[in-house]
């Protein structure tokens, strides 16, 4: 089984689950208290955020496996650039050690338009071996910067 899709949601909203699984990985994600506050106090207004709020032109996509949402990827573009962005992804719990986020990467690097993919791993990531070796199995090579391992994968078309 472990059948792996990702479906691009530019409307999805935060939910308390959410909420609570950043607060509890806040340093995989720089995910402060504050924001968590936030969010929540907006999500029990009944005026939950979108999840690319903060980034307006970032691209939301949910990850599923098997039909159950699995965890998010967001897909950052440089700029105004077309040629290059960045991907941050989160895989819940229930979820991890298998193979959800290698799947997950190596589909949208099967859609994207962009030339260029970035992918950053925290030094206070819980997980950072385990993406580390991810990003490496993919063919994204490594370009470490002080504090986060940089990865980085040039999408070779036919």
């Amino acid at each position: 089984m472990n059948n792996v899709r990702i479906e691009l949601n530019d409307d999805a909203v935060w939910t308390e689950a959410q909420v609570k699984y950043y607060k509890d990985h806040a340093k995989s994600f720089c995910f402060t208290p504050s924001q968590a506050k936030e969010i929540l106090g907006l999500i029990l207004n009944g005026k939950a955020p979108k999840k690319n709020s903060d980034i307006p032109r970032a691209h939301f996509y949910e990850i599923f496996m098997d039909d159950q949402i699995a965890g998010e990827l967001k897909f950052i573009p440089y700029g105004d650039e077309k040629e290059a962005g960045e991907i941050d992804i989160a895989i819940y719990d229930d979820f991890h050690k298998k193979g959800c986020a290698e799947k997950a990467i190596q589909k949208f690097c099967e859609i994207t338009h962009m030339d260029k993919i970035y992918g950053l791993v925290y030094e206070d990531n819980n997980s950072k071996i385990a993406m580390n070796h991810v990003f490496e199995k993919l063919g994204f090579k490594n370009a470490e910067d002080v504090g986060v391992t940089e990865w980085c994968k040039k999408i070779e078309r036919e």
